[in-house]
């Protein structure tokens, strides 16, 4: 295995997370891989708060969703917690998020997915103690993608927001419509 300065300053954030604030303990760090070291690792931020908390929770809450495991998504949300999906008739909230995790994983077993995803386009924000995460989706093995929006603090996740797009049926509700793209020219 390679060991890149990426690699290592993944090491030395995993590290921090595990409360070794100098990195990884007994390992020589070279400097520059230090200034690669991921922003929410870095102690005594501006705000005064150790960042790592809402991280830690948007990872946890992550991989429940790729390892289909309810108990580490009702882990990393909030009592107050509420996932908006246009799909749903209503919003899913934290008592119900495990019953709609189930739901949407027989649905997308039933058009070709196997709960692998692709994220792409992610874009993180951290401001007024709120961690901000954008990204688009795909499901792997279906047309099926779109945009989310995940809003952690430090004592949980307290919002999803998803929405959809899907090629395949926009093209064909334009063609059934009439609808003609507009050209330059």
């Amino acid at each position: 295995m390679v060991v890149t300065e990426e690699t290592v300053a993944r090491r030395i954030c995993n590290a921090r997370h595990a409360g070794n604030p100098e990195g990884t303990a007994g390992t020589a760090i070279p400097s520059v891989a230090k200034n690669r070291v991921p922003g929410h690792c870095l102690l005594n931020q501006p705000d005064g708060q150790n960042l790592s908390d809402r991280y830690q929770i948007r990872e946890i809450y992550i991989q429940g969703w790729y390892e289909l495991d309810g108990d580490k998504l009702l882990q990393a949300t909030r009592e107050d917690f509420r996932f908006e999906d246009p799909a749903e008739p209503a919003s899913v909230h934290r008592e119900d998020l495990v019953a709609y995790m189930q739901r949407w994983d027989k649905w997308t077993r039933s058009v070709g997915a196997r709960n692998q995803w692709k994220l792409t386009d992610e874009v993180r924000q951290d401001r007024n103690g709120i961690l901000t995460d954008w990204e688009w989706w795909e499901l792997i093995g279906t047309d099926l993608c779109g945009a989310a929006l995940v809003k952690t603090r430090n004592d949980g996740v307290f919002l999803e927001r998803i929405t959809y797009f899907d090629r395949k049926t926009c093209r064909h509700r334009n063609a059934r419509d009439g609808f003609q793209p507009w050209r330059p020219g």
